[in-house]
This record gives structure tokens, C-alpha cells and sequence, in this order.
């Protein structure tokens, strides 16, 4: 009914209200409430996964994103935040399922493409992990972090002038960092590879996004929230 509808937006806004100021324990309480409501609405399994995840309990955020899948089988962000949590704990066989999934929905999303590289890597299977760094790169070739590991992925290879070919390439994308520009010029000009890695790997870690984050490279969001607020009606209705 409408006052169920309208309570549901209130607290909805409330419990966005608190992720933004980490209040996460009181947003997970919320989403269970309006989850007691209306047990069937979608993004509310997806976004109390992200409250409940924020809190390190990894699994139970896994689940919760599973549930929402259950109703919704295309819902590529809770597919994602799987990913990037399996990604996150080490588990990489079931992120690149996850990876791969998104794909058969989205396969032109460079930034999954790269994450299965990341993945397939950590696992030894370097040859495939070079064809998705280079798909990558193929689809977004200002996506700097994808030169970066599938030079590093190369130079595993042994095919070291690809690598510095790589590294040549990202030069010509990275011009509003001159300082990043100077330093891979410098080291890929001397093709003293062996050091340049070394300083990459004292810089990054194995997890997603770090060598973004480094290069001051924007995050894609994942769920636009306006999505919900937009259109609240359609989303308390069971999903068909």
C-alpha cells in the first residue's frame, strides 16, 4: 500500500544517509527492516551486502548478493561485487566466474576484462591473462593500469621488448601525469626492466584498483543510486 511505499523510501534514505557517514551497522539494521517489509526488493539485498561487506564479514555480504541475484539472474552489479569481494579474499577461481558472467551480459566492459587478467595471473595462467589485458586496452586505450600488469605479465613471459613496448605505449596516455610520464620514460629507455618492476611491485599489491589509485585514476561506480530513488513504486513490486 502507499504508506508501505513511503516508509520503505524513508528508510531507504535513511540507511543511504548512514553509509555515507560509515555508519554501517545501523544501514545493515535498516535494509533488514525494509527487507521485513518487502522481502522481494532486489537492490535492498544488494546494498545491505555492501553495508554488511563494509564491515569485513565477506561472506554473509556474498550472500546477500546471491540472494539478489536469485530474483533478478542479469543483475550484473551484485555479479560485480562478488567479483571484486572473491578478488579481494584471494578466492580467484570464483571471481573470474563472476567475471565471466558480467561478460555474457556486458562484454565490452573493459574494466572486467582487466580484473580477469589480474585474476588469471594469480593463478599461473599467464597466456590468457595477456589476451585480456590487451582486450582491455583494445577497448579503453587510456586505461594506463592495463599497460602497466600486462608489462609485467610480458616481461613473466620472458618477451622483455614487448614489455618495454608496452610501457613506450602507455607514455603516450599518461600525459597529464608528468611525473609517472618521466619515470616509465626513464627506466623504459634504459630497458632495465628487472629494476623498473621491482619499484612497481615495492609500489602495489595484488588487489584491484591498487595501481589505480596510484595513478589519481578515478573509481567507477558500481549501482547508481538515483537508479532506486527514481523509481521507487517499480522497485516494491516482486521482481517478473
Amino acid at each position: 500500500d502507499l504508506w508501505t511505499i513511503e516508509l520503505i523510501e524513508m528508510l531507504l534514505e535513511r540507511a543511504f544517509n548512514s553509509v555515507e557517514i560509515r555508519q554501517f551497522e545501523w544501514a545493515e539494521a535498516i535494509y533488514e527492516q525494509v527487507l521485513e517489509l518487502n522481502p522481494e526488493l532486489v537492490e535492498a539485498y544488494y546494498y545491505l551486502g555492501e553495508a554488511i561487506a563494509q564491515q569485513g564479514r565477506y561472506d554473509d555480504a556474498i550472500s546477500c548478493w546471491k540472494t539478489a541475484i536469485s530474483y533478478k539472474p542479469d543483475f550484473v552489479e551484485a555479479y560485480e561485487q562478488q567479483g571484486r569481494t572473491y578478488q579481494k579474499i584471494e578466492y580467484f577461481n570464483e571471481a573470474i566466474a563472476c567475471y565471466f558472467k558480467i561478460l555474457s551480459f556486458q562484454p565490452d566492459r573493459f574494466d572486467i576484462h582487466y580484473d580477469l587478467g589480474l585474476c588469471l595471473t594469480q593463478i599461473g595462467k599467464w597466456n590468457q591473462a595477456i589476451e585480456f589485458f590487451e582486450t582491455s586496452i583494445k577497448l579503453k586505450p587510456n586505461f594506463v593500469p592495463a599497460y602497466g600488469d600486462l608489462s609485467y605479465t610480458l616481461c613473466q613471459q620472458g618477451e622483455i621488448d614487448a614489455a618495454i613496448s608496452c610501457w613506450k605505449a602507455a607514455i603516450e596516455q599518461i600525459r597529464v601525469v608528468p611525473e609517472y610520464h618521466t619515470w616509465i620514460e626513464a627506466w623504459a629507455n634504459s630497458k632495465d626492466l628487472t629494476a623498473l618492476l621491482a619499484s612497481r611491485v615495492a609500489k602495489t599489491d595484488n588487489s584491484y584498483g591498487k595501481t589505480e589509485q596510484n595513478l589519481s585514476l578515478p573509481a567507477e561506480n558500481t549501482l547508481d543510486r538515483s537508479n532506486i530513488e527514481s523509481a521507487q513504486v517499480s522497485l516494491i513490486k516482486p521482481p517478473s
